[in-house]
């Protein structure tokens, strides 16, 4: 009996035999685990494939974001701001067309819209005509159209009337004709206006018999005037009729700033701008001689041209004949340009309100220009996924979908790609 007992106890404690079908079903199992795993790994590899081509395009299409504030005042370039600081819109006074209706351009009018063009058929038909006489034609004295001109700096006025010749410019454009600019920031102390004593504004006395009946203002930056009219910165103004009124027009400024990208880049000029300066570059390398009849604004002031001609020489280059004047004018209407249509990287917006009230000055037309927010609003559009948004994206990718890090990664690489 004992020995029966002790037998029993040594089978007990002896492995048991697996046998053919239970190995078969374990494998089996095995190999659905794996099955299952590799599985599991290839759908995560394949996200993180997945992943990583939408970060690369991502990253290669290099999406902006843009933040938008206001503050008083605005920073200058060329000194320190107070922080209640602001400077005055460019602005110029036109009446559209009106060249139309001078008797020198009616009988030569070649039935454009286009003063230039203008121009070029009135000196082919008149070959006495002179582009100077046709400027002071065109151009009567400011003081013909506007009487005087008053700064409001918010407690008192300072009559502009003895800097006249400083601050307005004859200027020309192609599609309303010759124009006036002025000009506040051409004076070194009011350059920039305080904004501390309340809001100040720009009055224009309007001569009484002034030939600007149905004109328009237009409010632009230094360099954007061959635009200006496009970009809708101007307020058309009635200043016909027995009854004087004030136009009141309020401005708020708005400073927009843009990182360049890949796909669309950033210029420093609006396109009509740029085509301005980019003819006139190529009228004094190939004729030598300048037109002031083709004077449309600062952007084609010296500083703009010195790649062309030294600052000394400019200023005495000569007037164009009369046989070269045609040439030249035919040039400039002709030539083509490399310019093109996109967002500068920089610029500046005026946005407007117009109102019409009663005269504060007896039995005078006035125009008064003023901020009517003192708030300055910026816009500033920058690359929002840059590199370093892309390396940290992939590491997070790489974490979540593969559960590793560079550091195991390059291990991992290491072990396995065999090297010398």
């Amino acid at each position: 009996m004992a020995v029966g007992l002790e037998e029993l106890e040594r089978e007990r404690l002896l492995p048991k035999k697996i046998t053919s079908s239970q190995a078969m079903e374990f494998e089996e199992r095995i190999k659905k685990v794996c099955r299952i795993k590799n599985v599991v790994i290839s759908c995560l590899i394949l996200l993180f494939l997945w992943c990583i081509y939408n970060s690369v395009l991502k990253y290669y299409r290099e999406p902006l974001s843009t933040d938008v504030s206001y503050r008083y005042g605005e920073g200058g370039e060329d000194r320190v701001l107070g922080e209640w600081e602001v400077q005055f819109p460019q602005i110029t006074l036109c009446q559209p067309f009106i060249f139309l209706n001078h008797p020198i351009m009616k009988e030569c009018h070649d039935g454009s819209w286009n003063f230039i063009s203008t121009v070029v058929s009135c000196l082919k038909n008149n070959k006495t005509l002179k582009v100077a006489d046709l400027i002071d034609n065109l151009h009567p004295e400011i003081g013909n159209i506007v009487e005087t001109v008053r700064l409001w700096t918010g407690s008192k006025y300072v009559s502009l009337w003895p800097l006249y010749e400083k601050v307005w410019t004859r200027v020309f454009i192609d599609e309303l004709g010759p124009c006036y600019t002025f000009d506040l920031s051409k004076v070194d102390k009011f350059k920039y206006v305080s904004l501390e004593k309340g809001r100040p504004g720009i009055e224009f006395v309007m001569a009484e018999k002034n030939p600007l009946q149905a004109a328009k203002i237009l409010m632009h930056a230094r360099f954007d005037l061959p635009d200006a009219y496009q970009l809708r910165g101007y307020v058309p103004l009635s200043l016909s009729g027995n009854i004087n009124k004030t136009h009141e027009i309020g401005i708020q400024k708005r400073v927009n700033m843009r990182e360049s990208t890949r796909k669309v880049p950033c210029v420093k000029y609006e396109r009509r701008t740029c085509e301005s300066i980019e003819k006139h570059q190529a009228i004094f390398k190939k004729f030598g001689c300048r037109i002031p009849i083709l004077y449309s604004g600062q952007h084609l002031d010296n500083s703009h041209l010195l790649d062309i001609l030294d600052l000394d020489i400019q200023k005495k280059i000569p007037n164009c004949s009369y046989k070269i004047t045609l040439e030249v004018l035919d040039f400039y209407l002709n030539k083509g340009s490399n310019c093109t249509m996109t967002q500068t990287c920089r610029n500046v917006r005026y946005l407007s309100s117009q109102k019409v009230e009663e005269t504060w000055v007896e039995n005078k037309t006035l125009i008064y220009v003023f901020f009517a927010s003192p708030e300055v609003e910026y816009h500033n559009s920058y690359i929002s996924y840059g590199f370093y948004s892309f390396i940290g994206e992939i590491g997070g990718i790489l974490g979540l979908t593969l559960g590793a890090s560079a550091f195991t990664l390059s291990e991992f690489l290491l072990k396995h790609v065999p090297y010398y």
